[in-house]
């Protein structure tokens, strides 16, 4: 590979002696062991994909042409099998077909209908902080200008891939009219809050009165969506439900809701959808049994007295498992113990005080538990898929803003993708168009914003120093590009979201790929850069 005689990766960027990329130039013998030892070579998943690649395959100079082939054909294969992983799970979660389970939306709905949402607010809202949850918390705990530069990058790149290819997408498959005041509103303040990253960001310093505006912009764009949506409300959203008539008794009731086949599905459907039904029975069964469902237009809102109970008891249990706080320990007392034993007396309480027949009156936190839960998988899930991204870059010397610009943003953006195509497709194509600009602006000014208060707070005069890249200013300039596409476009077609509109999307994405790809490698000069430096 080019940088592995030259202390620089594609991107111009110097490889530093923390850095795990700096294995390639350490001694073959002596590799494995720099790689455990390397901070920056730990990555925050179950499976330490750095320690596999250089630890269980050949590096030495002279099999470098072998290396690539490897990777290749295990470390790829291993990113193959993560990405249907994602797919299965979180499909599994979002999306709608005959022979799939209804997981993730119907939850959303009953949320949205307590809260007195409307469509295009839960889209903004409540989707928008569930698909963005990965991006806030990576950004938060990046340290270093190296991740951070990652993150700033990512979080970009992810914004151009949601505007452009997310909602081109919905458009492509689900045509439909935008409700003119509500799109021009977050687009317009998407492309504000772009405007003025734009600007702070220019002398490479950030100050505490800049991460305060940033900040407040949030509560801003909520008053305004607020207000504005008042008129446009169309009603509250709803998914039809399993209306298929249950077992009454209790077991019996059990056993029919964590049965990972539909019965009548499986029934009326084809061969190929019988094999893949078969095949997702593990992903279905872990589901049914973790995630509580509330669905409107299900027989009894989907209350299922013993399996609720039980999801009571073992999902939070779980919940720390995934979270990884479940060696921490209150005084002598591990906090797992704890979260069990609360659990379980709320589960026997809630067993001891509802009906089979009838859910409670407080059914409706079963939703909120259930939608916590489907975004933690969606979560858990990701952080892997991520891990095995990261550890390409290590091995192919991909720059770190590329790297946030392509495979990160391409990996965080894959639940956005499906969860916001999957509910256009249940016919709520304005809910899944409006969270691909709620969703971004949400990550991009709380991703930024917040950390870089974090820091700014703790400095002596406020101010934080920042690193950029050269691509910077094309990533802004292509996101403020696809942004004001999308108004000039919707504004002359009168508002209708038609399948060319999606394909200009495309178009601007993939030009947007082929510049950075091309500066990149240096044939060309990234997007304002000075090309006639003394």
């Amino acid at each position: 590979m080019k940088w592995r005689k030259s202390p620089y990766r594609y991107g111009g960027l110097e490889i530093r002696k923390d850095d795990c990329a700096y294995a390639w130039f350490i001694p073959v013998n002596e590799r494995c062991e720099w790689v455990k030892n390397a901070e920056d070579c730990h990555l925050d998943s179950y499976i330490q994909y750095a320690q596999i690649l250089f630890c269980t395959f050949r590096t030495d100079d002279d099999v470098c042409g072998n290396i690539l082939d490897n990777m290749v054909g295990n470390v790829f294969q291993s990113r193959k099998q993560q990405y249907k992983m994602l797919h299965q799970g979180v499909s599994t979660i979002t999306d709608k077909q005959p022979w799939k389970l209804v997981i993730f939306c119907p939850s959303l709905a009953v949320i949205a209908s307590a809260l007195h949402l409307s469509e295009n607010i839960a889209g903004v809202t409540i989707l928008a902080f569930g698909n963005g949850s990965p991006d806030i918390f990576t950004s938060i705990i990046a340290d270093g200008g190296d991740e951070r530069l990652i993150m700033f990058t990512e979080l970009i790149g992810a914004g151009i891939f949601i505007t452009a290819i997310t909602a081109g997408t919905v458009a492509i498959f689900s045509p439909f009219r935008v409700l003119p005041r509500p799109f021009m509103r977050d687009c317009l303040f998407y492309a504000a809050a772009v405007i003025w990253i734009a600007y702070i960001t220019e002398d490479n310093s950030i100050h505490l009165w800049e991460d305060v505006i940033t900040m407040t912009e949030l509560p801003s764009t909520s008053g305004t969506r607020r207000s504005s949506d008042d008129a446009d409300d169309e009603g509250h959203v709803s998914f039809d439900g399993d209306n298929v008539n249950r077992p009454k008794e209790l077991f019996k009731e059990f056993l029919h809701d964590i049965n990972p086949i539909n019965v009548n599905n499986w029934r009326t459907s084809r061969i190929l959808v019988r094999v893949i039904m078969v095949l997702r029975v593990p992903v279905m069964l872990l589901l049914r049994l973790l995630v509580p469902v509330v669905n409107e237009t299900a027989v009894k809102r989907g209350w299922s007295k013993l399996l609720n109970c039980l999801q009571l008891c073992v999902t939070p249990i779980v919940a720390t498992v995934i979270l990884k706080v479940h060696h921490v320990t209150i005084g002598p007392v591990p906090i797992i113990a704890i979260i069990a034993c609360f659990c379980i007396i709320i589960g026997v309480i809630v067993f001891l005080r509802t009906q089979e027949k009838f859910p409670p009156k407080y059914h409706n936190i079963f939703a909120l538990l259930g939608f916590l839960t489907a975004m933690l998988i969606v979560w858990l899930i990701a952080k892997e898929v991520m891990s095995v991204l990261l550890s390409i870059g290590f091995a192919s010397g991909i720059s770190d803003p590329m790297l946030g610009v392509t495979l990160l943003a391409w990996g965080n953006s894959i639940s956005d993708l499906i969860s916001n195509v999957a509910v256009a497709r249940q016919g709520y194509p304005r809910m899944g168009y409006s969270a691909c600009f709620g969703g971004p602006m949400f990550n991009t000014l709380l991703g930024l914003g917040l950390p870089w208060t974090i820091s700014t707070v703790h400095q002596p005069d406020y101010e934080m120093e920042i690193r950029t890249s050269e691509m910077m200013h094309g990533c802004l300039a292509f996101l403020l590009c696809s942004l004001m596409c999308s108004v000039l476009y919707l504004n002359i077609m009168d508002f209708v979201a038609r399948r060319s509109y999606g394909f200009l999307l495309y178009t601007i994405y993939f030009t947007f790929m082929l510049i950075t790809f091309l500066s990149e490698i240096r044939v060309m000069h990234p997007i304002g850069t000075n090309v006639h430096e003394n």
